[in-house]
């Protein structure tokens, strides 16, 4: 069957090498001659082996740069379908990024950015010293997970009160070296509870000034 191929195209000589990609076939490489048949020379076989090597290391990276869109791709969506706004930072360098969550819950389009304007410049001032103090407790005390909640400034000026999570990362010798975490808006749930704790406050008072007309009564 080949060699009909080959008839058929007039090709009279011919080398190829295989490409793999981790041990699996992916196809060849060769080069032909259609006018006479020949013996290839050292030099031409070398040259077209390394260009198989390079073929499919230049593959593999195709693949892989496929798989770190698609990857991404999945993360978007991940991303997207949560109501929290994740984050990670690089614990050495202090730069923060963002998913687009961040944008969609508060208002910012700015998505990388250190971490003095992101979490010092928009935590509430009457909040700032005790978050970032809890959160260097938790990298110096080899802490694993780190949690606050908080105010924390909007896009439109507005402060909503948040609960922040992350995962603290570190090497084999305990350092932190990220930090991958997500925030989220609680400001519905914080208005609940600071209502029921009004509501309780009132019934209290009206208990307390019930027993006193009755005292009073009596």
């Amino acid at each position: 069957y080949l060699k009909h191929i080959l008839e058929e195209q007039e090709i009279k000589s011919m080398v190829t090498f295989p490409v793999y990609i981790d041990d699996q076939f992916e196809g060849f490489i060769g080069i032909d001659d259609c006018h006479s048949e020949r013996l290839w020379t050292t030099d031409e076989i070398s040259i077209l082996k390394n260009l198989s090597i390079l073929m499919a290391l230049y593959l593999k990276r195709k693949q892989a740069e496929k798989q770190i869109i698609e990857s991404n791709k999945r993360y978007e969506y991940a991303t997207s379908a949560t109501l929290d706004a994740i984050w990670e930072m690089d614990i050495e360098s202090g730069e923060v990024m963002w998913a687009k969550g961040y944008e969609d819950h508060f208002g910012y389009t700015d998505q990388k950015l250190p971490a003095e304007i992101v979490f010092l410049g928009r935590i509430h001032p009457d909040d700032r010293k005790c978050v970032m103090d809890s959160f260097k407790t938790a990298i110096k005390n080899g802490d694993d997970i780190w949690s606050a909640e908080y105010r924390y400034l909007k896009d439109d000026s507005q402060y909503i009160n948040v609960s922040d999570r992350c995962k603290l990362l570190r090497n084999e010798d305990g350092k932190a070296l990220k930090a991958v975490g997500a925030m989220r808006d609680i400001s519905e749930r914080k208005k609940a509870e600071n209502q029921l704790i009004e509501n309780e406050e009132r019934t209290r008072q009206l208990s307390l000034h019930s027993r006193t007309m009755a005292w009073e009564v009596d």
